[in-house]
């Protein structure tokens, strides 16, 4: 999920996470891939880095 950046702190992240986290709540897990930046924002909604754990890609874009 991104936000343009002239158009964050507006509350859209914010409502685009709810309307996510609403329509998979039925979902027991759920995972995201962060950047640092992005980890307080994340939190609000109860996400938590986990220990232990990387992030890996294979991608034709980077």
């Amino acid at each position: 999920m991104l936000v343009h950046k002239e158009y964050q702190s507006l509350g859209i992240g914010k409502r685009m996470m709810e309307q996510m986290l609403s329509r998979y709540s039925n979902v027991k897990t759920k995972v995201l891939i962060s950047y640092d930046s992005a980890e307080k924002f994340y939190g609000i909604f109860g996400f938590k880095p986990e220990e232990g754990t990387k992030a890996m890609f294979i991608s034709d874009m980077v």
